[in-house]
């Protein structure tokens, strides 16, 4: 028999519920409070995350050797209020010996959130000082900001993605467990096994530096509100005029960094580790000739899945402002309409 469990918000709920539909606060806080308990119900997803490359590296340089053996405590603290009233995300104690070993600080930002990363990692960085948690001044610290994208801040900071808790969620349920079964669906909101995505395909008005995208298979925009654009698997280019889309592109990657910094180029090339994509990059940001020094968003697309459309797709009227499509409508339609309008 099966049985099913709803709640109601606003006059709508979601076809089937979990427990933390129930936890309180927003979308953000329900995340965040909820992967903290599932921290404290499965701690092996804490090493998990400590076996994350970005993480490892940290601990390498800080020298840092997070050894198991002889753990007597993991204490898993969500929204700690700090001395001077802020909110932490998640704060993980491991005590060795029963004594202080290991303080895992995480100011985690939700999937669908447009706070940039940047302010989250200052306000990590306020968390380290002594006097914010001086419970604290004991334990060797690694402070994470979990957000969408991998993002280059400081070699202080190191930044995980929802994507990477998303696949060491997956991998950690071949057992079907029920809350992690939960879990997953809740910050997802798709089937198992899935990667997580809002849309299917990103349609971005042809600017300038569509010949660069197509030279370097590498797309540019500001990380900023407005090019905050939700999470798709392929994007395509709609030509000036009446908005025909000629090619479809896989998105590889995502990763958001300052262009003007060698100190930012050398970390992006370093994360990415791949000689061909490396070159491309590079190359891209030298004829892009940045003058501004501001933080951008690069897509690495696919240089294998770039999809011929011999359909010439184009909207029914082009304008100048992205949006959505189904990936059905865009290989097989001539005139597509927005996603939006089969919700």
């Amino acid at each position: 028999m099966k049985t099913v469990f709803r709640i109601y918000e606003n006059k709508n709920a979601k076809f089937e519920s979990s427990i933390f539909d129930m936890i309180n606060g927003n979308k953000e806080t329900k995340q965040t409070k909820g992967l903290a308990y599932i921290l404290k119900e499965y701690p092996d997803i804490i090493k998990d995350i400590l076996s994350i490359e970005t993480v490892k590296d940290y601990t390498k340089n800080k020298k840092i050797q997070p050894n198991w053996n002889n753990t007597n405590k993991i204490e898993v603290i969500a929204e700690k209020i700090t001395t001077s009233r802020k909110r932490l995300d998640i704060l993980i104690k491991i005590d060795k010996d029963k004594k202080p070993f290991l303080a895992i600080i995480i100011e985690a930002k939700s999937i669908k959130s447009n706070i940039k990363p940047i302010d989250a990692s200052i306000q990590l960085q306020k968390y380290l000082h002594a006097d914010e948690l001086p419970e604290l001044e004991k334990y060797k610290k690694i402070p994470i900001v979990l957000t969408n994208y991998k993002t280059i801040l400081t070699n202080e900071i190191i930044t995980i993605r929802w994507a990477e808790i998303i696949n060491i969620i997956s991998k950690r349920n071949k057992d079907n467990n029920d809350l992690l079964w939960q879990y997953y669906n809740f910050i997802t909101g798709v089937n198992k096994d899935m990667n997580f995505y809002e849309k299917e395909v990103l349609s971005i008005p042809a600017g300038k530096t569509i010949d660069l995208v197509q030279k370097y298979l590498i797309y540019e925009c500001p990380d900023r509100k407005e090019y905050r654009y939700k999470k798709t698997i392929f994007v395509t280019f709609r030509a000036n005029g009446g908005g025909t889309m000629e090619k479809l592109y896989k998105i590889k990657d995502v990763i958001v960094f300052n262009p003007t910094l060698k100190s930012d180029i050398d970390r992006a090339n370093e994360y990415i580790n791949d000689k061909k994509i490396n070159e491309r990059l590079n190359k891209f940001i030298s004829e892009s000739n940045y003058k501004d020094s501001e933080e951008k968003k690069f897509y690495i697309l696919a240089d294998d899945e770039v999809i011929e459309l011999k359909n010439k797709p184009r909207p029914a009227r082009n304008n100048v402002k992205f949006t959505y499509y189904r990936l059905a409508d865009i290989l097989t339609q001539k005139i597509v309409k927005p996603a939006s309008m089969f919700n």
